[in-house]
């Protein structure tokens, strides 16, 4: 911290009369107010966050999908560390959405987007705890590391259910589109471990099949989640070019209600 932001701290709380000052409490002041305005500059991208994360997810899914199809019909261990790859890129999309979401509830204070910051969270420690799962399997072939990854799979549609359960009370315009694909993605989650499931019973060719079809599953519900989230996005601004300017937008008035809506 340069010299010229402590006089300034330490002048600003003399004069206010709020404490006498040392330089470690101008210091620790210092970090409060920019940690303030780091969190200002969130605020105000949250919707980008939310938007950019769910990208992220969608490619994280394709990744792990990809390596599951590898996974089920070569038996590979490149599969493997595609599914841990793709997990590892979604845990830090679904970070970034609930980072998002958490922006737009400090500025909104909407009961849904609880569920959505809880959803997003839930996705994330499903994905770590199934990338870590999947590390032990490829290091120890230790056969614990399948009950994990069921366990992962089965948070991760835990928090899609969460989300999808916060769209529905939500006022996306496209609310519907969005409820659709985080239920299409927690069901594949759900899939996913009851193929993992079946392969802890020994019943590869099923459990591995299971979680093929469970895996490309989340992709179509990533990639529902996105073209919902772009459509309510256009929307949202061609509502307000239309307030703006009345006649700028006519041709998109049959895509939405007179009153205004939020990205979510």
């Amino acid at each position: 911290m340069h010299e010229s932001r402590i006089v300034e701290i330490a002048i600003y709380l003399k004069r206010n009369k709020i404490i006498e000052t040392t330089k470690l409490q101008i210091r620790a002041y210092d970090m409060v107010l920019s940690f303030m305005e780091r969190w200002d500059t969130v605020k105000q991208h949250g919707e980008e966050l939310i938007y950019s994360g769910a990208w992220i997810v969608t490619i994280g899914t394709v990744i792990s999908a990809v390596g599951q199809t590898n996974k089920t019909f070569t038996e590979s261990q490149m599969g493997a560390n595609l599914i841990s790859k793709g997990n590892a890129i979604e845990a830090f999309g679904n970070s970034l959405v609930a980072i998002g979401n958490t922006a737009l509830f400090s500025e909104e204070r909407e009961s849904y987007l609880i569920d959505m910051i809880f959803g997003a969270w839930l996705q994330a420690a499903g994905n770590v705890t199934n990338t870590v799962a999947t590390n032990i399997e490829i290091n120890t072939a230790d056969e614990g590391a399948i009950g994990l990854n069921a366990v992962g799979s089965g948070i991760q549609g835990l928090g899609a259910t969460y989300e999808a359960i916060g769209a529905l009370e939500g006022h996306s315009p496209v609310k519907s589109l969005e409820v659709t694909g985080n239920s299409l993605f927690a069901l594949g989650a759900f899939l996913d471990a009851a193929g993992l499931l079946f392969s802890m019973k020994n019943l590869n060719i099923a459990g591995d099949r299971l979680s093929f079809i469970g895996s490309w599953t989340q992709v179509i519900g990533a990639i529902t989640v996105v073209i919902a989230l772009k459509t309510a996005s256009d929307i949202n601004l061609a509502q307000q070019q239309d307030y703006y300017y009345p006649y700028y937008n006519y041709h998109l008035a049959h895509l939405y209600e007179p009153n205004s809506y939020r990205m979510i």
